[in-house]
């Protein structure tokens, strides 16, 4: 059971790369997502003092526990009740979310695959829970933070001083959040944020406030007027833009690297017979 999460092999390693440009900083994650940016200068710039936050189940479940923070998760659904017994503290709920996360992939078992997949968590859950809740401890051990918020990022901006960094990866499209947890905030009850949708002109308006400070901000499109300083391009996958006003960072173009070796072996052709 791994985190979820957005930010690509490419893109770590460059945030990785440019750790001392935040080192000695107070840095604000808006969107912390699977906690990736956290990770990163937790070992990359040990001095930074870091806080997380983000609007989602998942996300906040996990937050807190890396954080050392309690966090309310009760179920709500009557057919999960059986989960109860995993939520004893903030370890154990956290672990219990990111498995069922996984596990509601098969919960509309309309074909054999799913059933049985929907069967095996259901059969193998305390072994599923248990696994996960010693990965949680390791990222425990490389994850900083000085605290984490559940908060609408428009208006955690206006709390953050502005000798601190602002990153953010806001969702690339309106109602990404709410279409990938939808199930998870219909089976418990937590204290849930208020916030508006990110569209284009939100956008905006975010932005607007991150660059009253030193920022990072990326997105998958082009921002005519904002200073880029680093692209990610790979195959098969809309290019990861990186804007920032901080003059530390180190500038680059980023490809994804592709090797391939020659086999001495002759293709079955339409006429080959496979015995």
């Amino acid at each position: 059971m791994s985190f979820i999460g957005s930010v690509n092999a490419e893109t770590r390693k460059w945030l990785g790369n440019n750790g001392p440009a935040f080192d000695g900083r107070q840095v604000y994650v808006g969107c912390s997502g699977a906690f990736t940016v956290e990770q990163l200068l937790t070992r990359y710039a040990p001095k930074a003092k870091l806080w997380g936050n983000d609007v989602s189940l998942y996300s906040g479940v996990l937050g807190a526990y890396l954080a050392g923070q309690p966090f309310r998760l009760d179920v709500r659904e009557e057919k999960f009740a059986w989960l109860e017994p995993y939520l004893a503290d903030e370890e154990a709920k956290a672990a219990t979310v990111m498995v069922l996360f996984e596990m509601l992939k098969y919960e509309k078992a309309n074909n054999l695959f799913k059933q049985r997949h929907w069967m095996h968590y259901m059969n193998t859950f305390a072994a599923f829970h248990h696994a996960t809740v010693k990965k949680l401890q390791e990222h425990k051990k490389e994850t900083r933070m000085e605290a984490y918020t559940s908060r609408d990022i428009f208006d955690l901006l206006d709390e953050i001083p502005k000798d601190a960094v602002v990153i953010a990866f806001l969702p690339t499209y309106a109602g990404g959040y709410e279409r990938m947890f939808k199930r998870l905030e219909e089976i418990f009850d937590w204290d849930s944020p208020s916030y508006g949708m990110i569209d284009e002109d939100r956008k905006k308006r975010i932005l607007t406030k991150m660059m009253e400070r030193d920022y990072l901000y990326l997105d998958d499109h082009e921002w005519k007027g904002l200073p880029m300083v680093a692209v990610v391009r790979k195959a098969r996958m809309k290019p990861v833009y990186i804007y920032s006003n901080m003059t530390a960072l180190h500038r680059g173009v980023m490809k994804q690297q592709r090797h391939s070796e020659f086999v001495p072996f002759a293709r079955l052709g339409g006429e080959d017979e496979i015995t």
